[in-house]
């Protein structure tokens, strides 16, 4: 599969990458919901990918993320 990471939704929480999934409907009108998320690099730059399924027609798709604004920083509280 080829990834267009120009793409990417770029977030700036794990968080975040939940609202994106959740307002993102299948084109049957049934609601997607993930399978696995995956951690990868490509070009310097690391991205989660959420891989779905939509509950009704079963049609499979990936949601990419650029993680780069918080992945590997230290959380402040």
């Amino acid at each position: 599969m080829t990834r267009d990471f120009s793409k990417a939704h770029i977030v700036n929480s794990v968080s975040e990458e939940y609202v994106i999934l959740h307002n993102t409907p299948c084109e049957c009108g049934g609601q997607f919901q993930m399978l696995q998320q995956s951690l990868i690099e490509h070009a310097g730059k690391m991205y989660d990918i959420l891989h779905c399924i939509c509950a009704k027609c079963k049609k499979e798709m990936d949601l990419l993320f650029d993680i780069n604004s918080f992945f590997g920083k230290e959380f402040e509280f």
